[in-house]
């Protein structure tokens, strides 16, 4: 088993005390400030839910004033919980923070090699406003409370969009070709719902009394999820909860399943095979929730990946800066040459590459790898599932980047990554020793069940070595 180090992290709860207003801050600030930067009242009235191309162009520019005002708002709160003296501990531990802080520094570095510097700085500037906010509620919330903020701030924006659908009269989910939209572009819509149902998943288990509402809007998530008709936003929520209930489920159940799952699928093939049935022709529709055109270029994605591929060959090391690929020179290029109007590849990992690199690949593989370690060994020695949820969080991410590049801008999707790789990386107890310790005649280790352990919504973990026993000298 392994254990953590006493008194490692101060508890904090959303029971009273400043918790409550730290964690009301951190709620206000964030969705005030995301609600500026990705949401409009009349996205769903807009052809194919997206702004026209001379609009598109003029915000690579930077955004509106109200967004530029939002993320130094979001920055300014970070300070506030940085400043505050009842938070968690710093803890430099491993080569994850060193890992996390490189990239970090050679984003911002990223201005001097960037063929539009004055792009990039604007675009750093947002990182930095956002890394603060990351770390001012790493440092005051725990892993819980960041679950719980993941709930509430995409179940805010459902509603609101909700609203927004049933003022212009376009909400009209019997219509076969309708997507849930919203305030924002259906894609984007569906990766929120997805965060939402994957965090209330992972709460409900030590949940107390809310068990009953957090399955009633898991399933209030998922169907607004599938209306969005996101295949890939889909596919994260559905890979997520499977992660999540392979972590806490027994090896032994684990074995035995798969070794049914595999005999029942062999058997399955088999009798298709016999029976002549055709996978494709009859489950093609629902895979693809009913969205079957461009499905071989995945949505026109190939083209988009065709194009920017061969023409960033010069600068693959360093890559173009941070956010600085998609100018209005090359947002009207594309245009002119596929004729669809776009700010990203549609792809985190190409978008990420177009960026920085594959010297920035070098720092964010690691880091990715490292973080999903400590967040599942803090989950075998807390049974916490606040700290599962970043583990979750992080696969959903991975499967949604391959079609959406919402991880590696600057939305809110994005910042719930950067407060878990900064939670992880300096604030988190940090697993040190394995097994149990002898002191004198006693036996010491992390005991699940004495004080500290977690016993509804919202509340964090306090850590602390317990006497578990006594041993005879």
């Amino acid at each position: 088993m392994i254990t953590v180090p006493v008194n490692e992290q101060r508890p904090i709860t959303l029971i009273g005390g400043a918790a409550w207003w730290m964690f009301g801050l951190a709620l206000v600030v964030i969705a005030t400030t995301y609600f500026w930067a990705d949401h409009r009242w009349e996205t769903s009235t807009m052809p194919e839910f997206a702004a026209e191309v001379e609009e598109m162009s003029a915000s690579t520019g930077g955004g509106h004033i109200w967004r530029r005002f939002g993320f130094i708002m979001l920055a300014g709160m970070g300070g506030v919980l940085v400043a505050w003296p009842n938070g968690n501990r710093v803890r430099i531990h491993g080569l994850l923070p060193w890992f996390v802080l490189a990239l970090f520094a050679y984003s911002i570095a990223s201005v001097t090699w960037s063929l539009e510097p004055a792009i990039t700085l604007r675009r750093v500037l947002v990182l930095v406003f956002c890394f603060i906010g990351a770390i001012g509620v790493a440092r005051t919330l725990g892993p819980r409370q960041v679950c719980l903020l993941c709930l509430l701030l995409p179940s805010w924006f459902l509603m609101l969009g909700v609203v927004a659908e049933l003022a212009h009269g376009t909400f009209r989910p019997w219509v076969g070709e309708y997507r849930f939209a919203g305030t924002m572009h259906p894609n984007a819509q569906g990766y929120h719902l997805a965060i939402a149902f994957l965090a209330a998943n992972s709460l409900r288990k030590q949940a107390g009394g809310y068990t009953g509402i957090l399955l009633v809007w898991m399933v209030v998530m998922f169907s607004f999820l599938v209306m969005t008709k996101s295949r890939t936003a889909v596919g994260a929520a559905v890979l997520g909860a499977f992660t999540l209930w392979w972590l806490q489920t027994p090896i032994r159940f684990r074995v035995l399943t798969g070794l049914l799952g595999a005999t029942a699928g062999v058997i399955v093939l088999y009798t298709a095979f016999l029976v002549g049935f055709d996978f494709r022709e009859r489950l093609s529709p629902v895979v693809l929730i009913g969205r079957v055109e461009e499905a071989s270029s995945f949505s026109g994605r190939i083209p988009i990946w065709n194009h920017v591929l061969t023409s960033t060959e010069p600068r693959m090391w360093l890559g173009h800066g941070y956010q600085t690929y998609w100018t209005e020179e090359n947002v009207e290029s594309l245009f002119d040459a596929l004729d669809w109007s776009v700010l990203s590849s549609h792809s985190a990992y190409i978008d990420f590459y177009l960026m920085l690199g594959l010297v920035g690949w070098c720092m964010m593989l690691p880091m990715i790898i490292l973080s999903l370690s400590r967040s599942l060994r803090l989950f075998g020695v807390t049974g916490d599932t606040g700290w599962a949820f970043y583990a979750v969080l992080m696969v959903a991410a991975m499967l949604y980047g391959l079609m959406e590049s919402a991880t590696v801008d600057a939305t809110l999707p994005a910042f719930f990554l950067g407060v878990t790789f900064c939670q992880l990386a300096f604030f988190a107890p940090v697993p040190m020793v394995v097994g149990t310790e002898f002191e004198g005649n006693h036996r010491w280790g992390w005991d699940k069940d004495g004080p500290g352990r977690p016993d509804g919504i919202g509340r964090d973990i306090g850590w602390r070595w317990t006497r578990i026993d006594s041993v005879d000298g």
